[in-house]
């Protein structure tokens, strides 16, 4: 997904989540798409990092998440 797109499909939420994760980048890229992510400027996106745990829990009133 491009920049571009990315901020198409965020700009589609009425209200952004808690958190909007980053799947899946091609290895060779993710230093550029890290810099990439920085620039749109999304306090909420996250990329997901290889051995980290992440907890989601979709019956949390206090966090929604969003995944594009």
């Amino acid at each position: 997904m491009t920049p571009a797109l990315l901020i198409a499909e965020i700009a589609k939420f009425k209200t952004l989540p808690g958190k909007i994760f980053i799947t899946h980048p091609r290895p060779q890229y993710t230093t550029q798409i890290r810099k990439e992510l920085v620039r749109i400027g999304v306090k909420q996106i996250e990329m997901l990092q290889d051995g980290k745990s992440y907890r989601i829990w979709p019956g949390d009133p206090t966090t929604t998440y969003g995944m594009v």
